[in-house]
């Protein structure tokens, strides 16, 4: 995918109309993608961490994902007060019990300075009943 935005005569014409300019190396055009994936996580980081010293809670909202090559990821979304940020799509490799959905719950949370669920998180919902009510019981 990478090699055809690259090479994609579309895109670059669609990006120097609005102002942007796009190195030619697909090198370059990863660095740009995670110098700017690596800001929007620090400013999300830094929301969170304001809430967090206001002793703001939060809600979860979980989205199973699943591409056509079968691959499935978890969205993770966190509520509070009026507001709501996407924490992104984590990959789930192989089969997802309750508790490895947990496990990869907490270490998402983590990234962003939620380290105790019990304290900062009041409820988790999820497309999935069943993984819903397994999740209330153990966590």
């Amino acid at each position: 995918m990478l090699h055809s935005t690259c090479k994609s005569k579309f895109i670059r014409e669609s990006l120097s109309a609005n102002g942007f300019r796009l190195p030619l190396a697909e090198r370059s055009i990863m660095q740009l993608v995670h110098c700017q994936h690596k800001s929007i996580q620090k400013e999300m980081t830094n929301k969170i961490e304001t809430e967090l010293q206001c002793n703001i809670r939060f809600s979860v909202t979980l989205d199973e994902y699943t591409l056509v090559r079968c691959r499935r990821h978890m969205n993770v979304y966190i509520h509070y007060r009026n507001d709501h940020i996407n924490l992104g799509l984590k990959r789930m490799l192989g089969s997802c019990d309750v508790e490895k959905f947990l496990e990869l719950l907490e270490k998402n949370l983590a990234e962003f300075w939620i380290t105790n669920m019990q304290t900062y998180i009041v409820s988790i919902v999820s497309d999935d009943a069943s993984v819903m009510k397994k999740l209330g019981k153990i966590s």
